[in-house]
């Protein structure tokens, strides 16, 4: 019996131990799984959303008055010089003509009607419509004519289909857009978007919304590394944290130190091309090397 109390007693510590040394193993997994330095393509992007506009809109507004005849309305296309509307002024009949070829965006008013001169009138723009949306002041620096846009339309087919359209413009003066409804005004750079290859019956809705995702700059097959596994220095110098070997010898220095940081092997590196998810790596790493994304910030050991 002795024996066997003894033997129970040796296996009991025996399997104690091993499952101390696993619990302290299992604690460091999250430092078995990194992620790959690669060769990959990068691109940065703007994601935002926009609304179709007249690429330019004007009033026909006509003076204090009475209309008497309205001879268009909202989808209307004229060509320039075309009747739009005619009022009577002092007994006098004074006709409010197109003043380019383009289309009635919007008819304020009606026969009969007194006319109050900048309230009254037919909003009217060109028959073409761009895409138009308000550039912050850090993305309006990445933004030039000629880029490449990719266009969804959230109401037309739930966004499964990419149109793509190319910036027209960029404006350099900061606007300021009121907003209904009681909401804060909204400022930013106009920039407008070409719309040639969205779906005709959406192409002349003015005001309905898309979602537009702009590249800015790419870069092809540079060596790159996930953005998030990039640490940095006191002096703001870019390094990262290597994948380690996690046996006995490393659980041993890890226990000791008050920070698992310091057991850790770390490469210092040259960055370059930020793009989305991506970073340029320039030197310090190789192609294939694996380095940590996730390093818990002062963490005491303890085990």
């Amino acid at each position: 019996m002795l024996m066997i109390l003894v033997v129970i007693i040796v296996l009991a510590v025996v399997f104690g131990m091993r499952a101390s040394k696993q619990s302290q193993r299992d604690s460091f997994d999250y430092l078995k799984d990194g992620v790959s330095v690669e060769r990959r393509d990068l691109q940065r992007t703007i994601t935002t959303t926009g609304v179709l506009s007249p690429e330019q809109m004007t009033t026909i507004s006509p003076v204090a008055g009475k209309i008497t005849e309205l001879n268009v309305k909202a989808g209307d296309e004229l060509n320039k010089d075309d009747v739009a509307m005619v009022t009577e002024v002092s007994g006098r009949r004074l006709e409010l003509k197109a003043p380019f070829d383009g289309r009635v965006i919007a008819v304020n008013g009606f026969v009969g009607e007194d006319v109050t001169p900048g309230i009254t009138g037919i909003e009217y723009g060109y028959r073409s419509s761009v895409i138009s949306f308000l550039a912050s002041d850090s993305e309006v620096l990445e933004l030039e004519p000629g880029q490449t846009v990719s266009v969804s339309i959230p109401a037309y087919d739930n966004s499964k289909e990419i149109f793509t359209e190319t910036v027209k413009s960029v404006s350099v003066k900061k606007q300021i857009v009121a907003s209904g409804g009681g909401q804060s005004a909204e400022t930013g750079y106009l920039v407008t978007v070409t719309a040639e290859n969205l779906p005709e019956a959406f192409r002349n809705l003015v005001g309905a919304g898309v979602d537009l995702e702009i590249i800015t700059a790419k870069k092809e097959n540079v060596l790159s590394v996930l953005s998030g596994a990039i640490q940095y220095d006191d002096n703001d110098d870019p390094f990262v944290y290597m994948v380690p070997e996690v046996n006995d010898d490393f659980i041993t220095s890890a226990k000791s130190a008050a920070d698992v940081a310091d057991v850790l092997g770390d490469a210092v590196i040259s960055i370059d091309f930020e793009a989305d998810e991506y970073t340029e790596v320039t030197s310090g790493l190789r192609d294939g090397d694996e380095v940590l994304l996730y390093v818990p910030l002062q963490t005491s050991i303890g085990l």
